[in-house]
């Protein structure tokens, strides 16, 4: 094989809570992830030697992009002999807390894995990933749906066949993770409990059930900062999503909803001052 193009999903976070600040700077999460169709696509070619990136967003566009870093470390990590040229189509938007550049690094090392037939054992594969960024293992992982522990390489998949329409909004700003995490005040008063939402997956219950255990940490501390975040969640509510929330540590917002017309006619409706919206849905 000479050439391999895969799609690289978001994610959006159906529940988040963070657990605790750790002694090496990390923080434990408590998480469920849901893999969405709105997806980058990256395009792989080998070379003889190094790696070549290009990415089609000019900001985006530089040799330290996540891409880029992730398919030098598994090319070193495998002990692949030879280069890969990596082009990097963006449609997930970034800074949005969709994991678009965690997606990306994970598709790009499976892209190079599968250009040279190279293979690597799980828990190898796993601290690769995690040496490149905290979500990466579980776009690694291929579960559709995953509680997620740890800073995020603890990946526990969990059935949830039902599928969703989603409508994802991407305000104008977005909200870097680290200035996220920033603004958390420790101890975190009233934790949330992730076991009521994930045991709700399990036993199939009505979406309406489940979304009633939506919930994300860092939403609060970004709607005190960015007035469109609340005013987001009210339009997608107001419009019927089953529920809202922002996705990650911001800043897109999404909201679910049970079927196709009503979450196109929301995206019809959606100001244009709220930012840009998204038809999708879940994988």
């Amino acid at each position: 094989m000479n050439r391999i193009i895969l799609r690289a999903p978001a994610k959006i976070n159906i529940f988040l809570e963070i657990e605790r600040r750790r002694p090496d700077g990390y923080h434990d999460i408590s998480s469920v992830f849901r893999l969405i169709e709105l997806s980058d696509e990256i395009a792989a070619e080998k070379i003889p030697s190094g790696v070549e990136f290009y990415c089609d967003e000019p900001l985006l566009n530089t040799p330290d992009n996540l891409a880029a870093k992730a398919a030098r470390a598994i090319i070193a990590a495998a002990g692949i002999k030879g280069g890969a040229r990596i082009k990097l189509s963006k449609k997930i938007p970034w800074a949005s807390g969709l994991g678009g550049a965690s997606s990306d690094a994970a598709t790009a090392i499976k892209a190079v894995l599968a250009l040279y037939n190279a293979r690597m054992d799980n828990a190898r594969l796993v601290e690769t990933g995690k040496a490149l960024g905290a979500d990466v293992p579980f776009f690694l992982s291929g579960a559709p749906t995953a509680a997620i522990s740890g800073i995020g390489e603890k990946i526990m998949p969990l059935s949830w066949p039902e599928n969703f329409y989603i409508v994802v909004v991407k305000p104008t700003f977005g909200i870097s993770t680290k200035e996220a995490y920033a603004r958390l005040v420790f101890p975190l008063t009233d934790r949330r409990q992730i076991d009521k939402m994930t045991a709700a997956i399990v036993a199939g219950k009505p979406p309406e059930d489940i979304a009633a255990e939506a919930f994300n940490r860092f939403e609060g501390i970004a709607s005190a900062a960015h007035p469109e975040i609340p005013a987001i969640k009210n339009f997608l509510l107001s419009s019927g999503a089953l529920c809202a929330l922002m996705s990650g540590s911001g800043s897109a917002v999404f909201g679910v909803f049970k079927d196709k017309a009503s979450a196109r006619k929301a995206v019809e409706a959606a100001p244009s001052e709220l930012g840009r919206a998204y038809l999708t849905g879940t994988l």
